[in-house]
């Protein structure tokens, strides 16, 4: 800026475009197609570029491949059947996946690893969202707090996979990280998980206490963080059986506290799920409008 030389966090980052990059002159036409929400189009035309233009120079190599990844998320989000959005997911996920792992210095790394993480996740793949989620936080790059923020969401997804033992290997990590904050909606975070940690299994005909979880949900004053914890919330009571209380917690996510939208498209899908298993064709068909909402930014 002028002669100052200032760091932008890579998630404050929306969007990058060149001006007199070989390889991009017909960018305008492309990002119209986007605007127009037609994607495939956009697709097509970002494809034909990257084809045309790979060796015109880097920057129009990385930004061509990143617009074109970006393009197949969408496709995947727009698409209400399961079978479809599930072979397009795979598809996208890849993409980013391979994109990230190909550009790990790149402000991109940070969105494309992210949106492959949370498609993997809605997939049911959290091995796979964890393992993205990992070398995000190992990347120095990023700056401690989005190094935090990565970590804190592996461990939580290492927790969905039913994982306990090795999400309390996260959390001690990050728990005896000097650096981590003390306070505010991060640290929120990772009590909410400690505590969702820390429920025993109940005796037999019994449900889990999770009034510390709660509780400490109460206090807290941030919505992301809030919604965090009550998606942790639903997955403990679906790993105890207990596809009611689940159901609340999600909608907690879904309806009052949708400001991640990770947390939120996660919330939607295993709400939607709980309904089809529990034959409320109806509510998971209402849900899944919500879903298709999150997906595509509405």
């Amino acid at each position: 800026l002028g002669k100052e030389v200032r760091t932008i966090p890579a998630n404050d980052i929306v969007r990058v475009d060149y001006i007199g990059i070989p390889g991009i002159k017909d960018k305008l036409t492309a990002a119209i197609l986007e605007e127009a929400n037609d994607q495939k189009k956009a697709l097509d035309k970002y494809s034909e570029m990257s084809k045309q233009f790979a060796t015109a120079s880097p920057k129009a190599k990385r930004y061509l491949e990143y617009r074109e990844t970006v393009q197949l998320a969408k496709i995947a989000g727009a698409k209400e059947k399961k079978e479809e959005f599930e072979a397009e997911s795979a598809r996208a996920a890849a993409a980013l996946e391979n994109f990230a792992r190909t550009y790990p210095t790149s402000w991109e790394f940070w969105p494309a690893s992210r949106e492959a993480a949370r498609l993997y996740m809605e997939l049911g793949q959290f091995d796979k969202a964890a393992g993205i989620l990992s070398r995000l936080a190992q990347n120095k790059d990023l700056g401690k707090d989005l190094q935090y923020e990565a970590k804190l969401a592996e461990a939580a997804t290492i927790f969905r996979t039913g994982n306990k033992t090795g999400a309390e290997l996260v959390v001690e990590e990050l728990s005896k990280d000097a650096g981590f904050p003390k306070t505010g909606p991060i640290a929120n975070k990772l009590n909410a998980l400690k505590l969702v940690l820390a429920v025993k299994k109940p005796a037999e005909g019994q449900k889990p206490d999770t009034k510390p979880v709660t509780d400490a949900i109460d206090k807290m004053s941030d919505p992301a963080a809030r919604g965090f914890a009550y998606g942790l919330l639903g997955d403990l009571y679906v790993q105890h059986g207990l596809p009611r209380d689940a159901m609340w917690s999600y909608l907690w996510v879904v309806k009052v506290y949708p400001q991640d939208r990770d947390e939120r498209v996660l919330a939607a899908a295993r709400l939607a799920a709980l309904f089809d298993s529990m034959g409320e064709k109806e509510k998971a068909d209402l849900i899944r409008e919500d879903l298709l909402k999150a997906r595509t930014g509405g």
